[in-house]
């Protein structure tokens, strides 16, 4: 992976310093860059397309509805941190606002930052994914949520879990998504995948709550659960436990999966939720 692109924006000259130092000392390969305020900020998304982008809510002079488009039209799916003096009761609304990715407490620690750093790293290198039911429109709602998910992903279909077996044995899938809809036996089945290649990641596909079924699912060997009807920050969090990777602040602020009764039919594209394609842009500064 190429030269990593980070840019600090807070408006006070020695917390900008200061962070900036400590990511530069975290890793080769990681360029920082800096803004004192909001204009300073969509200067250089206009010049220099940062991955990750570190922004101070007292940040001053920043154009709200300009910085949420930009960051719905970047191809690079950068990843924006909020950074925080303290976390208040509105956090939730300013972070789904601006599509934050993490909630960072002030003075931030080069733990959490090396935490981003890998996430970001982790999404944007390409992982197979076998994904095994028997629908095709479950297939094709999961193939519209993952286009539309923070992660890069391939996506190799298979009816059966035979099928998905058999091509485990010529190829390495880092997750593979198994709808307990297949058959009677879908446990069993993750599990044999599982077992068959120890370094897949499996995520069960499933109608009853999570609650429900978390006894069961470490004994076969599954590494997250997937309720339907599925949405972005669903399997994005599933993705996340699937990689072993930091549960960040956004997870927090999702809403309760609906009810079987309140939910629409899976295979509509209503049913294809994401944050970016339902919010009003706002202006928080």
């Amino acid at each position: 992976m190429g030269t990593l692109r980070v840019l600090v924006a807070d408006p006070t000259e020695r917390s900008r310093k200061e962070l900036s130092s400590a990511i530069a000392g975290l890793e080769q390969g990681v360029e920082v860059v800096e803004a004192a305020d909001g204009l300073a900020v969509m200067a250089w998304l206009s010049e220099a397309a940062p991955e990750i982008i570190l922004i101070c809510q007292r940040l001053g002079g920043l154009d709200g509805p300009r910085f949420l488009k930009w960051l719905e039209a970047s191809g690079r799916k950068s990843l924006c941190a909020l950074l925080a003096d303290n976390i208040k009761a509105d956090w939730k609304r300013v972070a789904t606002c601006v599509n934050a990715y993490d909630v960072l407490k002030k003075p931030v620690t080069s733990e959490a930052v090396e935490r981003l750093l890998r996430s970001y790293r982790r999404m944007v290198l390409p992982a197979r994914v076998a994904l095994v039911s028997g629908s095709s429109a479950v297939g094709d709602v999961l193939v519209k949520l993952i286009g539309r998910g923070r992660f890069s992903l391939r996506v190799d279909r298979f009816a059966t879990a035979h099928d998905a077996a058999v091509a485990f044995v010529a190829r390495r899938y880092e997750v593979a998504l198994v709808d307990q809809a297949l058959d009677a036996l879908a446990l069993e089945a993750a599990a044999q995948l599982s077992a068959q290649s120890e370094l897949t990641n499996i995520i069960l596909l499933g109608q009853e709550p999570e609650e429900k079924v978390r006894a069961v699912l470490s004994p076969f060997g599954i590494a997250a659960y997937l309720q339907k009807p599925f949405s972005v920050p669903q399997l994005d969090e599933a993705l996340h436990r699937a990689f072993a990777l930091w549960r960040p602040y956004l997870f927090n602020a999702l809403p309760p999966t609906p009810r079987p009764a309140e939910a629409k039919e899976e295979t509509r594209d209503a049913a294809v939720r994401s944050p970016a394609g339902t919010r009003t842009p706002v202006s928080l500064w």
